[in-house]
């Protein structure tokens, strides 16, 4: 375990709130980016989205003892998500057991158990704990003489008992307790990169043609703070669309709330509304004040991060020179260089090109060494980046456009500059099909340290303006990669089809000579 008991029932593999930063590092994590024995952010990224869905169908006993569990499982390290709807699924419960004149609280489950052994149940001691509801008697048939329907009558009887018990602990105040109490251990680089990406996905969704330029947490079943609003796979709901409460237009900060105060009563404390365009302004400069905050704490991982999403947006606000400049200080955070974009090609002492290489004259074969001093995601982020800034920007000098896609062609190549013996000519990837890239390392568990949509994007474009370029060679390896990431991680059928013709063509091309030596 990552740490021991301490005031929790069990270890914790996840460590407590004090190991969270908001996000990913681009560098290896050990437990969570170690998926040999068993995927903790798989687990975590699932266990939040059932939250939700337990939420919108108003499950509220399952939804409170899901939530206990994971807190207690994480050490309460994901608390500021996981409280909110902690809290107000208890409220529900009171109000309902209320509602249908059940036993008092008391009297429930676990205040039997607090009776009975002398143990005073909380949330941080819940596993384990064997709970018993009232053992009274149902009603029989014999007490509902007179009903022209019997079964019906005892069934619903059965009902209305069920809604009067509970089986979960439902004491509100010693959850906003042990909330506060954790908060108040949490860094605040944190919650501003949490928030700031929690008004991205907000924003995101009243703007489906921002979703293109960069990774966004969706809020349909979003695993952000405070649990904004989702939908579910259901006539309700529409698929592929994010439906939301209707209601008066809600106040966001660009800084994160203090939630010392919060009792999560109403419904508004943990549903979040959409933000319209109008408030593109703050979702800008909450993500400029966080990244001041993570310049401050040195979590150079995050603000890489946060100026790639900050770029994105600048460009869906027409931006372009502001995206610019972003963009191009990711770049320098992830290379520790100045002016990486124009100075690269000096990067270290570049190791030998394979022997067959045909990287065009004055570039060499900085794949390994990328790999070696920015590691998988930071090669993939800065990968994406020099893509977007080609695409994007570099829009009319081809010169530098051509620069920046052999730059984002020779990060995408480090990924196969692994411990895998992938071929390290090019040629060789005319006939070569990449079936594994990194084995006990899922790449795209994080959106925002490696989205999928946007490498697929972003080799998509490389590998076109490349073969127009007549840099036709240099593109089997991306091809390669490409094929890999439609196929195992995308499943996409159509786009497998696609890189197999293409493959094809390629194949053709070589004995023709069509490429460059």
């Amino acid at each position: 375990p990552v740490e021991e008991k301490g005031d929790f029932s069990i270890p914790s593999c996840y460590g407590n709130i004090k190991n969270e930063n908001g996000g990913s590092s681009l560098i290896f994590e050990d437990p969570l980016d170690d998926v040999n024995v068993v995927d903790l952010k798989w687990i975590r990224d699932f266990v939040l989205k059932s939250l939700e869905v337990l939420y919108q169908v108003e499950k509220w006993e399952t939804l409170v003892s899901l939530a206990i569990q994971f807190n207690i499982v994480s050490h309460e390290r994901y608390t500021e998500q996981v409280t909110p709807l902690l809290v107000y699924a208890q409220r529900q419960l009171l109000l309902r057991i209320q509602a249908f004149n059940g036993p008092d609280v008391a009297q429930q489950a676990c205040g039997r158990y607090e009776t009975d052994n002398r143990e005073k149940i909380t949330c941080r001691n819940f596993i384990g704990k064997q709970l018993t509801i009232d053992p009274a008697s149902p009603k029989s048939l014999a007490d509902l003489e007179g009903s022209s329907d019997l079964l019906k009558t005892l069934i619903l009887s059965e009902q209305r008992r069920a809604k009067e018990l509970v089986c979960v602990p439902v004491d509100v105040t010693d959850s906003l307790r042990c909330f506060r109490e954790t908060m108040e251990k949490c860094k605040y680089h944190n919650r501003s990169v949490r928030h700031s990406r929690k008004l991205l996905s907000l924003h995101s969704s009243a703007s489906p043609s921002l979703s293109p330029l960069c990774p966004l947490n969706s809020p349909r079943f979003s695993p952000t703070p405070l649990g904004e609003r989702g939908g579910i796979n259901n006539a309700q709901f529409s698929s592929g669309r994010v439906e939301f409460c209707l209601g008066t237009e809600e106040m966001h900060m660009s800084i994160p709330p203090d939630l010392s105060q919060e009792n999560f009563r109403v419904f508004s404390s943990v549903e979040k509304s959409k933000l319209p365009y109008s408030q593109l302004g703050l979702v800008i400069s909450s993500f400029h004040q966080t990244i001041d905050v993570l310049q401050a704490s040195n979590q150079r991982s995050l603000k890489v991060q946060s100026l790639h999403s900050l770029g994105s947006l600048l460009i869906f606000a027409d931006k372009k020179r502001a995206a610019f400049k972003c963009w191009c200080q990711a770049l320098d955070d992830v290379f520790r260089k100045p002016d990486v974009l124009h100075t690269w090609k000096e990067f270290g002492t570049s190791l030998p090109s394979a022997t067959n290489s045909s990287l065009p004259p004055g570039f060499k074969d900085y794949s390994e060494e990328f790999l070696s001093k920015l590691g998988i995601w930071g090669c993939l982020q800065a990968a994406v980046i020099a893509a977007k800034i080609a695409q994007f920007i570099k829009t009319t000098n081809v010169k530098k456009r051509i620069n920046a896609c052999i730059l984002s062609a020779l990060l995408f190549q480090s990924l196969l500059r692994t411990t895998l013996p992938h071929p390290k000519a090019e040629r060789s990837f005319a006939q070569y099909e990449v079936t594994q890239l990194l084995p006990g390392i899922e790449l795209f568990t994080d959106k925002f340290r490696a989205d999928i949509c946007s490498a697929v994007a972003s080799l998509y474009y490389i590998i076109r303006e490349l073969h127009y370029a007549k840099y036709n060679l240099i593109v089997l390896p991306l091809l390669a990669l490409y094929q890999y990431f439609v196929t195992v991680i995308c499943q996409d059928i159509v786009r497998n089809l696609e890189a197999r013709i293409l493959k094809v063509c390629y194949r053709l091309l070589i004995p023709l000579t069509f490429f460059l030596f």
